[in-house]
């Protein structure tokens, strides 16, 4: 029997997608599912949804919930790790902070910029926590990590312990997605190829109906007027960065800034960010109902690639995803030790990063500043260093300024000091 473990498991969507998902591989019906969390409302109701699917579904599926972490570990053949320390109130002070008392415009806030940051300084020590018991009770279990800001969080796991690990985000999913309704096609008659590292990605090559699809892209009129920054990076830099407009602007200075009237110039917003925040704040309301409810469930499977990860390690069957991952040499130009995103093969023998070449060296020097700041959050995260941190915000595209850079660590960390231990 194969035993799944959800760290996080109180997360609704995750879970419904990974239980859902287990019925299109057989090779995964009879497996062990543990749902891990310290909330015990929300797991309560995350067990509830998943057992309706379950039943539905007639899969031997064998569920269990824990709040205790080493115990849901042992024995444990996949982990799956997605929390989020602090929740929704938390990621509306990194949108709210920084804007209301600083003027820095961000459009997500969970990846880089001052929410960025803050969100690795929160996740980093608590994802440590749960990795250092992976390698202790079981070390030979397969991580997918899936916890935003992705690229910090998996290289301190990476720069401190071995563990056999992917960090998995849809953002290229989400693209072919965009591509498609720009162009007019199904998702699946587009495949593209990315690296980069996480949310701040480049096609390397991209295939649509099976013919090169970035000429056709590129004079398709609509994707220039719909996707203005999008469009004028990769007229500028010459390289097309994914991930639709509202991750990568926040990597880089030019957007984001009262010159472009804080992106309003570029169509830019943060609609989409509140809508994932009152989302998740409605989510218990949104599951009673839909427990509640006689219609049945929609168990088709979904456009996640967790499930398939897993049923390619279990059944030895080739399966290509992107994932996030220590670069070893998989884009030339950039630090070996690195944590990249690049397409890999999975199966039973592993994970086998593609070797994707070299960046552009424009895009090279804008991924390498970010890489370069990564490193200051990782290293603040796991030593505590209120400098290192400073550091971080103030090399920041969106901050760029020593100055605000100190008052905005003190005024975040006012508001967050409960959930930043090592700074005490």
């Amino acid at each position: 029997m194969t035993k799944i473990v959800i760290v996080g498991g109180g997360s609704a969507m995750w879970t419904r997608a990974v239980v859902s998902d287990i019925v299109s591989f057989p090779a995964l019906h009879d497996s062990e599912l543990v749902l891990l969390d310290i909330d015990e409302q929300r797991l309560h109701y995350a067990e509830k949804l998943a057992r309706k699917v379950i039943h539905q579904t007639g899969i031997g599926l064998k569920l269990s919930t824990t709040l205790d972490r080493k115990k849901s570990l042992v024995n444990a053949d996949f982990v799956i790790i997605g929390i989020s320390v602090g929740g929704n109130d938390e990621w509306v002070q990194d949108i709210e902070i920084p804007w209301k008392e600083f003027n820095i415009f961000q459009t997500v806030g969970d990846t880089i910029g001052p929410g960025g940051i803050f969100r690795s300084l929160r996740h980093i020590p608590a994802v440590m926590d749960i990795a250092r018991d992976i390698a202790a009770i079981c070390p030979n279990a397969f991580v997918i990590q899936l916890t935003n800001p992705m690229t910090p969080i998996c290289r301190a796991i990476e720069k401190t312990m071995k563990l056999n690990m992917i960090g998995y985000c849809h953002g290229v999913w989400d693209t072919e997605n965009m591509i498609a309704e720009e162009l007019g096609f199904s998702v699946e008659d587009v495949k593209l190829y990315a690296y980069g590292i996480n949310h701040f990605l480049f096609i390397k090559s991209l295939l649509v109906r099976g013919e090169e699809g970035l000429a056709l892209l590129k004079k398709h009129a609509d994707f220039k007027d719909n996707h203005p920054a999008l469009y004028e990076m990769w007229n500028t830099f010459g390289q097309f960065v994914i991930n639709k407009d509202r991750h990568p602007v926040e990597f880089v200075p030019f957007y984001l800034n009262p010159r472009t009237q804080y992106g309003k110039d570029y169509k830019l917003n943060q609609d989409m960010t509140y809508w994932h925040i009152n989302m998740s704040r409605n989510l218990i309301h949104d599951i009673e109902q839909t427990l509640q409810s006689t219609e049945p469930l929609d168990t088709s499977k979904s456009t996640e690639y967790i499930v398939d990860i897993m049923n390619a390690i279990k059944t030895n069957q080739d399966f290509v995803v992107h994932v996030n991952i220590r670069n070893n040499g998989a884009i030339a130009n950039l630090p070996m030790d690195c944590n990249v995103e690049v397409p890999a093969l999975i199966n039973r023998r592993g994970v086998h990063p593609f070797v994707m070449g070299e960046l552009s060296h424009g895009v090279s020097s804008l991924v390498r500043r970010i890489v370069e700041e990564q490193e200051l959050i990782v290293e603040a995260a796991l030593t505590g260093s209120r400098e290192l941190a400073v550091q971080a915000l103030a090399l920041d595209p969106l901050v760029h300024d020593i100055r605000v850079a100190n008052r905005l660590f003190d005024a975040m960390y006012k508001a967050q000091k409960q959930y930043l231990p090592q700074f005490a």
